[in-house]
C-alpha cells in the first residue's frame, strides 16, 4: 500500500489507532492515558480474533509500563501481553527495550510452538533514539548518496545513525519472515507489517512534498490462497483501515465495528484524515 498515511506524529497514537480502529483525535492525550483506558472497546481488533476461537497476544520490546499499556492492553482483547520485563533479564537492550532480534526471536517461538491459531501484535523498539545497535550486528554497506545528504536536516552523522537503525530492522525483520514462509508447519500465516510514524526532524518537505512527510510503511504478506497475486494497492490508508481489512481478509462474514475502510476493495477515490488535521485525497 503505497499512500498509507500515518494517523498522528506519536508512535501511541498510532499503535491506540491499530489496536482500536479509532482515529487519533487533534489536541486530545492518547487513549491509553484517559480515563477510557480500561474501557474494553467494542472495536478492539484482538477481540474479533478471540470470539473465532484464536489466542491473542500483544508483545511490546520495552516497558509495559510507557504510556500506560498494562493498563489498557489488557482490555483489548488479549489473552497474553507481554513485556522488557518478561523477557530472560540478561536480554541486551537499550533504553527504550530489548533489540529487536530478541523481539522477532520471541514472537516465532510462539508461532512455533502453539498448537490454536494465533493472533499476535508486537512492536519494536530499536529503530528509535538514542539509534544504539548490538557490536553482533554484522551489518551491510550503508552509504548516503549525494542526492540525499543534500536535503538532510541537520547533523549528517546522525542521519547515517537513523538510518543504520532502520536497517538493522529491517534486516531482522526480513530474517523473521523468511523463518515465517519456509516453515511448513507456518506457510498459511499472515503478516501486516506498518511503522508508528515517519522518519521526523530529518529533512525538510515542500507544499508539494507533504504525503511524503506522512506515508508510512504498510504490506501484508501471505499464501496466494488467502491474499492473491502480489499488487501494489495506491488507494489512500491509514492505521484505522488496518483492523477491517485483516477482518475481512482472514476472518470472512465476522461481524464488527471500525472507524476504518477495507483497503484491499476500497476505491482510489476514498480519502483519509490524520491528527495533524491534513486531509489527503487523490486530487
Amino acid at each position: 500500500f503505497d499512500h498509507f498515511i500515518q494517523a498522528a506524529d506519536g508512535s501511541i497514537y498510532n499503535l491506540t489507532s491499530t489496536i482500536l480502529s479509532i482515529p487519533a483525535i487533534p489536541q486530545t492525550i492518547p487513549l491509553s492515558q484517559q480515563k477510557y483506558s480500561i474501557t474494553s472497546f467494542e472495536s478492539a481488533l484482538a477481540e474479533s480474533y478471540r470470539r473465532n476461537g484464536f489466542e491473542t497476544t500483544f508483545v511490546y520490546g520495552g516497558k509495559l509500563s510507557w504510556q500506560r499499556l498494562s493498563d489498557f492492553v489488557p482490555h483489548q482483547g488479549f489473552d497474553h501481553v507481554y513485556g522488557e520485563g518478561d523477557f530472560d533479564y540478561n536480554t541486551p537492550k537499550t533504553d527504550w527495550g530489548v533489540y529487536d532480534e530478541y523481539l522477532f526471536q520471541f514472537v516465532f517461538d510462539i508461532l512455533i510452538n502453539s498448537e490454536t491459531p494465533q493472533f499476535i501484535v508486537f512492536f519494536t523498539t530499536t529503530n528509535h533514539p538514542p539509534f544504539e545497535l548490538p557490536p553482533s550486528f554484522d551489518s551491510p554497506s550503508l552509504e548516503m548518496s549525494d542526492s540525499l545528504k543534500i536535503i538532510i536536516r541537520g547533523n549528517e552523522a546522525l542521519a547515517l545513525k537513523r538510518f543504520a537503525a532502520y536497517q538493522y530492522t529491517s534486516c531482522y525483520l526480513n530474517q523473521f519472515l523468511n523463518d515465517i514462509y519456509t516453515n511448513e508447519k507456518l506457510m498459511n500465516t499472515v503478516t501486516a507489517v506498518t511503522a508508528d510514524h515517519n522518519l521526523q526532524g530529518i529533512r525538510n518537505y515542500t507544499e508539494q512534498d507533504l504525503m511524503h512527510q506522512f506515508r508510512v510503511p504498510f504490506f501484508i504478506l501471505g499464501p496466494v490462497e488467502i491474499i492473491g497475486i502480489p499488487k501494489t494497492i495506491s488507494g489512500f490508508g491509514t492505521h484505522v483501515d488496518i483492523s477491517p481489512t485483516l477482518i475481512e481478509l482472514t476472518l470472512p462474514k465476522t461481524t464488527y465495528l471500525s472507524f476504518g475502510k477495507n483497503l484491499l476493495v476500497s476505491t482510489n477515490e476514498l480519502s483519509v484524515v490524520n491528527q495533524n488535521g491534513l486531509i489527503f485525497s487523490p486530487e
